[in-house]
């Protein structure tokens, strides 16, 4: 009976919303169509979609399909434990209870720790899971209490994984120094969030900037005139120029070596080489669109006009 509908089934369980109540209400083509695409369950009839087996089914093939079903079978453990093994995210649509319940949560972060935010207040605030969470996907220590928070071994973990995570850290820890070099060594831009102290410490910067040169704009006033951490920043990255001090933005050491690294850089310099001819000469060799950055006085001047030809492929 109903073979041809469960051949279709069988090659497009969706196609169960063509049929009429009586077949959305036929247990056997029902657990085809949910089979072939769990979000079918959409499509049969409320009787079935209170069915255990059919919902067991259905969220084994897409565990999202969890959230169309009756709050009786959100608070069962077998239904739910197969919706989380099939995608983490099904946590969100568990019963508060399950949400609390230490072997379903510990399934679903395994797989994702950024579900963590779906768990109860009392799992956020229980370190085995904070840690496996913050061990999967470090932004979830976004969803820890603020206990864990404060915990150095679960923000140590958190931003090993990623070290933006140090955002969510409280702040005593967004001052340490082992905390914050581990951060910066994961994500150089993770200084960001660091607090005062490490931003004034100069290997916690260096660190970051030998990493991504424009992190210098999160360094204390002091080591953006520190020419030993300006130097690092703009050699990986020349356009890290513009956050260094007025001073170095007027020595020729860095200047130099910011253009050699991005021609653009002639930008950041200070009027005084913007005039000068020997750096303007070495920018335009590197990017023709560095004249813009020259002084009016070096753009009308011969040689910075010949170099200019030569990099754009024009005669003079």
């Amino acid at each position: 009976m109903y073979e041809k509908e469960k051949a279709k089934l069988a090659k497009d369980g969706l196609y169960l919303k063509r049929y009429g109540k009586e077949k959305r209400n036929n247990k056997e083509l029902v657990m085809v169509a949910v089979n072939q695409n769990g979000f079918a369950l959409r499509y049969a009839s409320p009787k079935l979609q209170g069915d255990k087996d059919v919902v067991f089914n259905a969220v084994k093939n897409h565990g999202c399909v969890l959230a169309d079903v009756s709050p009786e079978i959100k608070n069962d453990k077998d239904v739910v434990s197969a919706a989380v093994s099939e995608n983490a995210r099904a946590l969100a649509y568990a019963s508060d209870n399950l949400r609390n319940d230490r072997e379903i949560v510990f399934k679903a972060i395994r797989q994702d720790g950024f579900v963590l935010q779906f768990a109860s207040n009392e799992l956020r605030n229980d370190k085995e899971i904070v840690l496996k969470a913050v061990e999967t996907d470090g932004w979830s220590l976004e969803f820890a209490s603020s206990k864990l928070k404060s915990d150095k071994d679960v923000v140590l973990a958190a931003v090993s994984e990623n070290g933006m995570a140090l955002k969510f850290a409280n702040f005593e820890l967004r001052g340490n120094r082992d905390v914050v070099l581990k951060a910066v060594d994961e994500n150089a831009r993770a200084l960001e969030y660091a607090s005062r102290r490490p931003r004034n410490d100069k290997e916690v910067v260096l660190r970051a900037v030998n990493r991504n040169g424009d992190v210098l704009e999160y360094a204390s006033r002091k080591l953006k005139g520190d020419k030993d951490i300006v130097f690092a920043a703009v050699s990986q990255r020349g356009s890290a120029l513009q956050f260094a001090s007025d001073e170095l933005r007027n020595d020729k050491d860095v200047v130099r070596k910011a253009i050699s690294q991005n021609g653009l850089a002639l930008q950041f310099a200070s009027n005084e080489l913007q005039n000068n001819k020997k750096i303007v000469l070495k920018a335009i060799s590197l990017d023709e669109r560095a004249l813009l950055y020259a002084s009016p006085e070096l753009r009308g001047d011969s040689d910075v006009a010949r170099k200019f030809a030569e990099k754009v492929g024009l005669s003079f």
